[in-house]
């Protein structure tokens, strides 16, 4: 999953993601460095069992404001 996180008035400094209600885990940016108002972020998630799912994102800027996102998706069984 890709997403962008942009701030208007200052610098966003940290995103992180939760798989199914799982531990937050820090997502880096596309240039390792969070340090400015608009960044690009990509998550990937590996070995999902069948099912539906979902992966929360929240973002913080540098005053510790925080916003927060989410998207439910299903995976298909395998076929035979």
């Amino acid at each position: 999953m890709r997403f962008q996180a942009k701030d208007a008035t200052s610098a966003v400094v940290r995103a992180q993601y939760s798989l199914d209600a799982g531990d937050w885990v820090l997502a880096l940016p596309a240039g390792d460095l969070s340090d400015s108002p608009t960044e690009q972020y990509a998550v990937v998630v590996r070995e999902l069992t069948p099912g539906e799912h979902t992966l929360a994102v929240r973002v913080y800027d540098q005053f510790d404001n925080v916003a927060a996102g989410k998207v439910t998706f299903s995976v298909a069984a395998p076929k035979r």
